[in-house]
């Protein structure tokens, strides 16, 4: 029995080796996109990371759709603001809490 030739220009080769190639391109993206890499380990982190705290805040942050402008963008802020201020509190660290924005609002600016 003759076999026929493996790379002959007809529909049963050619869409053989064209899934064939596909799968060898699809197959690999989408494991390296889709795998998440392990966490490093504690003792790999630099000193004052935690994981876990941050992974908390990340669900509270990300818990509710806060646009711009808005009441629950506000209550973000707010998290934001406390869980920094208790961070900088625990290592120490002097601060201040700047409500304008980082904007002087004097009329000597204007004026020449």
């Amino acid at each position: 029995m003759k076999l026929g030739n493996p790379f002959v220009f007809r529909p049963g080769p050619v869409s053989f080796w064209t899934t064939i190639v596909y799968l060898a391109i699809i197959i690999p993206l989408i494991y390296v996109q889709e795998t998440v890499p392990p966490a490093p380990s504690e003792k790999e982190l630099p000193q004052g990371v935690n994981l876990t705290e941050a992974w908390l805040d990340l669900e509270v942050i990300t818990g509710s759709y806060h646009p711009f402008n808005s009441h629950s963008n506000d209550i973000v802020r707010q998290y934001l603001m406390r869980r920094s201020r208790d961070i900088l509190e625990r290592n120490g660290i002097d601060y201040t809490s700047d409500l304008t924005g980082g904007v002087p609002w004097e009329s000597r600016y204007l004026s020449s």
